[in-house]
């Protein structure tokens, strides 16, 4: 492109990468009379295409021979199909999918035919394939076996707004860059978290331009927490080589629940404190432009009643050899790493404090009060709750605690601690089962027991979260209130665990 225009009197002066059709650039090009500079991302991504190899032909020879196979592998497929007597349709009709149809020779033989939302298209036939084009209302008067996404890479919302056809039975067809049959069978469970993660997105939407096209690396990844992003396996305990470029690192791995971490002590602390040293020297070594450590509001003890809601600035009361000391000083000694490295090395830190999330993701065997209630509950027990029950919290819905999680990698001070949780309601242990046995609704209510041998004793009498900080420095504002966000939960635990 820029020998092109060269040739032409223009330089190129500028290159974006964009979302568009699943990856594209966005090249800006001035008259060389123009005072526009040349920006450093047209010479890194020379640099980008050099390492690619896209300079020599075998680059190109080998891509289409992927094509080629590609293409043999989808034809194989579908003849396969439909020599067992099944049904297929085509689904959107953008350009590319039908570059795809005549390049692969799919016509009518394969395809009945395409399903495409826009009027304009509709009652016209496919170029070259003549395939015919219909609206949706086809999937349900003829519906198909099988529909072959022809705009793949949109695949996931394709199939997530056509739930009706794949609980019907129907499965879909992504045909590149490996030809794969799915038979989408959406939960309550999968609904619920699907429903949550587009919240998120929406919630985050002026700082998520920040991830675009960035690698975010995050230990925890097993956890309640970490299970809303992709997983791999390592210990975050052991050093870790990474080859790729980070551009952001989460350190979430830990124990939260005081039953494991009162039977895991050394591994609670080796956790927090060993993996972020580990991941720390990864973020220095490849100079990242943000690294989110997840402490805890445990880390301020049992507070004075006085600095309830407790903000950042207060400096706890809590032991550094009681029964809890494993988890809450751990989280205390990495706070300071944390600090250390962005002093000492300008590492971006940033900390991040939650206050009793909970939600979809949580298991059974947590044995945290929200999961011990639900678990009981649906199985028609009576809600254990500990002590008298006069103990307070509040609490924060997954999608809202991501939304603050993620605000605060993005939009955070470097250096900075924020508390990520709910204000309000603040409320006794007793109110919060009496609430879940009310959405339960099958009898169950509420038991005040003694505290089990297995719980550490120290446990905090109150916890709220004062979030002006957050508010004022980053707009967070939690709105899913407890009773929906009980609701929901409830639900993703009934699907999700059979219960």
């Amino acid at each position: 492109m820029i020998t092109f225009f060269q040739k032409h009197g223009l330089t190129v002066f500028d290159v974006q990468r964009t979302t568009s059709h699943g990856g594209s650039f966005r090249i800006f090009v001035k008259n060389n009379t123009a005072k526009h500079k040349v920006t450093s991302y047209v010479k890194a991504m020379l640099t980008e295409e050099k390492q690619r190899g896209l300079q020599k032909i075998e680059t190109y020879l080998d891509f289409a021979d992927k094509i080629k196979n590609n293409k043999n592998d989808l034809v194989r497929m579908l003849n396969r199909l439909k020599v067992k007597g099944k049904k297929i349709a085509g689904y959107g009709a953008p350009a590319k999918g039908n570059t795809l149809l005549n390049y692969f020779s799919i016509g009518r033989d394969l395809l009945d035919y395409i399903v495409d939302d826009s009027p304009i298209k509709q009652g016209l036939f496919t170029p070259g394939t003549h395939i015919p084009v219909v609206s949706s209302e086809e999937l349900k008067t003829n519906p198909p076996d099988y529909l072959l996404i022809l705009a793949w890479n949109f695949a996931e919302p394709i199939m997530k707004k056509l739930t009706d056809f794949s609980i019907s039975g129907g499965k879909f067809i992504i045909p590149v860059p490996i030809p794969t049959i799915v038979k989408r069978q959406v939960t309550v469970a999968d609904s619920i978290v699907e429903d949550d993660l587009d919240y998120i997105v929406e919630n985050i939407r002026e700082e998520a331009i920040k991830l675009s096209g960035k690698t975010v690396l995050m230990s925890g990844g097993s956890g309640f927490l970490g299970s809303y992003f992709e997983f791999m396996y390592h210990d975050v305990r052991l050093p870790v080589f990474i080859q790729d470029s980070v551009d952001y690192i989460i350190h979430a791995a830990g124990l939260a629940s005081p039953f494991y971490y009162q039977k895991f002590p050394l591994e609670t602390i080796e956790a927090a404190v060993t993996g972020a040293k580990n991941l720390l020297e990864i973020a220095r070594s490849k100079k990242i432009t943000g690294f989110l450590f997840f402490s805890s509001s445990e880390i301020y003890g049992d507070p004075d009643p006085k600095f309830v809601p407790t903000s950042e600035d207060y400096a706890g009361r809590v032991s550094s050899v009681g029964p809890r000391a494993c988890y809450d000083e751990s989280k205390r000694l990495t706070e300071t790493i944390c600090t250390v490295y962005f002093q000492k090395y300008g590492v971006p830190t940033k900390i991040v404090r939650p206050f009793n999330v909970y939600g979809p993701g949580m298991k059974p065997d947590d044995y945290r009060v929200i999961p011990t209630f639900l678990s009981r509950g649906l199985a028609g027990e009576d809600l254990p709750v500990h002590g008298n029950g006069v103990q307070t919290r509040t609490f924060c819905y997954i999608a809202d605690a991501i939304v603050g999680f993620l605000k605060v990698l993005l939009s955070g001070k470097p250096g900075g601690i924020y508390n990520i949780g709910n204000e309000k309601p603040e409320i006794t242990m007793l109110q919060l089962a009496e609430i879940i046995a009310k959405n339960l609704n099958n009898g169950v209510k509420a038991k005040t027991i003694e505290y089990p041998s297995s719980y550490p004793a120290g446990e905090p009498m109150r916890r709220c979260p004062n979030l002006t900080l957050a508010r004022t420095e980053l707009g967070y504002a939690p709105t899913i209130d407890l009773d929906n966000g009980m609701k929901r939960t409830i639900s993703w635990f009934r699907s999700k665990h059979n219960l």
